[in-house]
């Protein structure tokens, strides 16, 4: 279990809770998940969609418009598994290996960008940077 109170492993896909216990969570179709405890489905279905909306942005970011199909090469997983987490049916967790995959693919491109730059304009990017974090 996470600190965040989910657990997707394998078939088992369940959150704790705001009453301390686990639930499990079943795909219902059409992005929808259910469960018995309805504000514990809440909980689960917001943490999906922020997922959705995460993989998005750093996929537009990355990529541009057309950012699916290369995001789903560079992490090495399938086009049709993409398309699942952006349609809920596979949940996409903050604690899930692949944030890890993309923040080192947002890292390269962030390099890969400073090298274009002047040292000095560089610098003065990253300290920007630094201070808004």
């Amino acid at each position: 279990m996470t600190d965040r109170g989910f657990i997707v492993d394998g078939r088992a896909r369940q959150v704790v809770g705001p009453d301390g216990r686990r639930h499990d969570m079943t795909y219902a179709g059409d992005g929808r998940w259910q469960g018995v405890c309805p504000d514990a489905v809440r909980v689960w279905q917001d943490a999906i969609r922020q997922g959705q909306v995460a993989l998005e942005r750093n996929g537009r970011a990355l990529y541009g418009d057309d950012w699916l199909v290369p995001l789903a090469d560079d992490l090495q997983v399938s086009v049709k598994t993409v398309g699942q987490w952006m349609a809920g049916k596979l949940p996409l967790m903050p604690d899930h290996s692949v944030w890890r995959d993309i923040t080192v693919l947002v890292e390269r491109r962030c390099a890969a960008l400073l090298e274009l730059l002047p040292a000095d304009q560089a610098q003065r990017l990253l300290s920007t940077a630094r201070a808004k974090l």
